[in-house]
């Protein structure tokens, strides 16, 4: 399940991963953390807020079964070879590009189309 988020001048991507036992929602940002700020710095509470308790809201109204597992659903932010801070204007490509590639795998073995010295996502091939 993916959840294009609009924040901080970026887009990105919240991604729920259901195809393991333990979930995951991992998080597909093309910007690296910037030197001085943290994960909880630049996500706040986004994840659990934003994403966590709707789904639970939702699947626990439809009697959805694995409610406790998305709950205790742990958050990861994907380091992706492509990542960097220089491109700020392309974030919206970036998050089509990864919503329409993305499929769990594992950092390193995602091969996107997207390059870290791409400034203007002129490689991509999604």
């Amino acid at each position: 399940m993916f959840f294009p988020i609009a924040a901080h001048e970026n887009y990105y991507v919240f991604c729920i991963n259901m195809t393991t036992k333990d979930w995951t929602l991992d998080i597909l940002d093309n910007r690296l953390l910037e030197r001085n700020i943290n994960f909880r710095s630049k996500y706040k509470d986004y994840p659990t807020k934003m994403v966590k308790k709707c789904i639970c809201k939702i699947h626990g109204s439809k009697r959805f079964s694995n409610t406790k597992g998305i709950q205790n659903m742990r958050s990861r932010l994907i380091k992706m070879p492509w990542r960097n801070n220089s491109n700020k204007s392309d974030c919206g490509v970036f998050v089509m590009g990864h919503m329409e590639t993305y499929i769990r795998q594992e950092a390193g073995e995602w091969e996107c189309g997207l390059h870290p010295d791409d400034v203007r996502c002129s490689n991509f091939t999604g």
